[in-house]
C-alpha cells in the first residue's frame, strides 16, 4: 500500500484538490501490517549483530530464569555476557515461551536449540547463573547439569539476589529501614525519565562522578 495506493492517491488528491491535499496525504500513517514488518525487521537486525559479537567473543556467559508473564505463560529469560571492543557487554539473549512445561528438559531443549541454531558455540561458555529452583539445579536434569554436559568449563554461579534476599529477612529493623528507604529513592528516581534526568543533572552539579541509577534485574558475581 505505502509503495503504491498511497504514492499514487497523493498524485491524484495535489491534481484534484492542490497541494495542501497532497500533503495530507502523505502525513498518513503506516498500516499496522507495515508497522509490524519494520519492528520484526530491526529486532532481526539487532539480534543479527549480538549474535555476531558473541560469536567473535572468545568467552561468554549466560543467566537464565522462567517467569510467568501477565498472561499466564511461562517465559524462558536468558542474558549474556561476552567481550567485546576490549570490555566486557552485557545484553538480554532471547526471551522465548515455553509451550507446555518447565521442567528442566524443556528449558535446556529451548536454550540448546537457540544456542546450536544461531552458530553460537557451547566450548566458549565458561559461566551460568540462575536460581536454586530444582529445575535450574536439579542433580540429574537440571538445566545446569546438562549445560556443563556440553559446556564442560561452565561453572555455575547462584544469583546473588536470591541470596540478597533471604539475608534481608533477618536484617535489623535499624539496617531494614535504611534499605527500603533507599528502594523507595530508587524507586521515585526511576519512575519517570524527567525524575532521572533531574537526578543526572544534581549529580552534575554535587560533581559526583556516578550520574545515573542502573534497575538491578541481574546479578553476576
Amino acid at each position: 500500500m505505502e509503495d503504491l495506493i498511497l504514492p499514487a492517491a497523493a498524485d491524484m488528491a495535489g491534481t484534484m484538490l492542490g497541494e495542501k491535499a497532497k500533503k495530507t496525504i502523505q502525513t498518513m500513517t503506516s498500516s499496522n501490517n507495515t508497522v509490524s514488518r519494520r519492528i520484526s525487521d530491526m529486532a532481526g537486525d539487532v539480534l543479527k549483530q549480538l549474535l555476531l559479537r558473541i560469536q567473535a567473543s572468545e568467552f561468554y556467559a549466560l543467566q537464565l530464569d522462567e517467569s510467568t508473564d501477565v498472561a499466564g505463560l511461562a517465559q524462558l529469560l536468558v542474558y549474556v555476557r561476552y567481550v567485546y571492543g576490549g570490555s566486557i557487554k552485557e545484553d538480554i539473549l532471547f526471551c522465548k515461551p515455553l509451550e507446555t512445561r518447565t521442567t528442566g528438559e524443556d528449558m535446556f531443549k529451548l536454550l540448546n536449540s537457540f544456542v546450536t541454531s544461531n552458530g553460537l558455540w557451547w566450548s566458549r561458555c565458561v559461566g551460568i547463573c540462575t536460581d536454586g529452583a530444582k529445575a535450574m539445579t536439579g542433580r540429574h536434569s537440571g538445566v545446569v547439569t546438562q549445560v556443563q554436559a556440553v559446556a564442560p568449563d561452565a561453572t555455575w554461579v547462584h544469583c546473588s539476589i536470591h541470596r540478597e534476599a533471604l539475608a534481608a529477612k533477618g536484617m535489623p529493623d535499624s539496617l531494614k529501614d535504611v534499605l527500603d528507604t533507599t528502594v523507595k529513592m530508587v524507586n521515585f528516581v526511576k519512575a519517570r525519565p524527567l525524575n532521572s534526568r533531574v537526578f543526572s543533572a544534581l549529580c552534575n552539579y554535587m560533581g559526583s562522578d556516578h550520574v545515573m541509577l542502573y534497575n538491578i534485574q541481574k546479578c553476576w558475581v
